[in-house]
């Protein structure tokens, strides 16, 4: 539900998007197609550990994310997201 209306927002106000999902993430490359993601509420798992498939998890898809943010990228996390900052031990 939550992506549904971060998308309807993006579409209201024109901004170009893309919907992706956790295979693309997971294969790596991330700053040279973006220079956002954002993360919708239950997009990230608390624990974020384990699934696999269609799922973002620590283990495979975190290293992807700290390399996009590590290199200039910005995530911006809407609710449960916010878990993922668990993962790089910010404060």
């Amino acid at each position: 539900m939550t992506s549904g209306w971060t998308r309807w927002l993006f579409e209201q106000y024109e901004f170009p998007f893309e919907v992706v999902y956790p295979p693309a993430l997971d294969a790596g490359d991330l700053k040279s197609k973006f220079d956002v993601l954002v993360l919708t509420d239950g997009a990230i798992r608390r624990g974020g550990s384990g699934g696999g498939g269609e799922r973002i998890t620590e283990d495979k898809t975190g290293p992807q994310l700290r390399k996009f943010v590590e290199s200039g990228g910005s995530i911006v996390t809407i609710g449960s997201s916010t878990s993922v900052a668990e993962w790089f031990a910010f404060p």
